[in-house]
């Protein structure tokens, strides 16, 4: 880029990939979950439907998943109708993520930027 007579060079920080969805509707549990990532194991902290908050649990899924080099955020929401929260992770195309046996669903991808 030229701002003036000066050349500024820049270097790629982020490359494009797919940032996928993985849903979930889960009330949770009184004891450590088991997440599944394409057949590794991490242990997500008990929480509860009723007794945890929407933000509690987003904070338990990025505390746990921060040192996947894979994940790309979560996001998750009150489902009060059925009385659990909604789950989306946020991972690159072709994942595979198991929670507690139960298979999460991919509601598609989008183009995006990661580091």
């Amino acid at each position: 880029m030229k701002v003036g007579a000066t050349t500024h060079n820049f270097v790629a920080k982020c490359t494009p990939q797919a940032n996928c969805k993985y849903r979930i509707t889960s009330v949770g549990d009184a004891n450590p979950l088991t997440l599944l990532w394409n057949g590794a194991a991490t242990s997500i902290p008990a929480y509860q439907y009723g007794v945890n908050t929407v933000a509690d649990v987003k904070g338990i899924f990025d505390a746990a998943l921060a040192s996947n080099p894979n994940y790309m955020g979560v996001d998750v929401v009150d489902d009060v109708l059925n009385q659990a929260f909604t789950i989306d992770i946020h991972a690159p195309f072709g994942a595979t993520l198991v929670l507690n046996g139960k298979k999460l669903s991919d509601c598609g991808c989008m183009p995006d930027f990661v580091v």
